[in-house]
């Protein structure tokens, strides 16, 4: 464990890879003809999106609670 090297920018698989995700985002940006964000800030940008869409999820989720017991009672 202490004697294991520092691996900072692993992203060739293993555990917590989030390889899959970033040609994900880079797919989507190709798609919808957003300038990929530059290698650097690639997590970064993964951050975002990511949080994004769970916080759209979150109110998806929070406005069905809301709405549904008013609408079926």
């Amino acid at each position: 464990m202490l004697n294991e090297p520092h691996r900072k920018n692993d992203v060739e698989g293993g555990p917590g890879s989030v390889e899959f995700l970033l040609t994900l985002m880079r797919m989507g940006h190709t798609i919808l003809g957003i300038t990929a964000p530059p290698p650097e800030h690639e997590r970064a940008y993964l951050l975002g999106w990511i949080l994004s869409l769970l916080l759209i999820i979150a109110f998806t989720v929070a406005l069905l609670l809301f709405l549904v017991p008013r609408i079926m009672g």
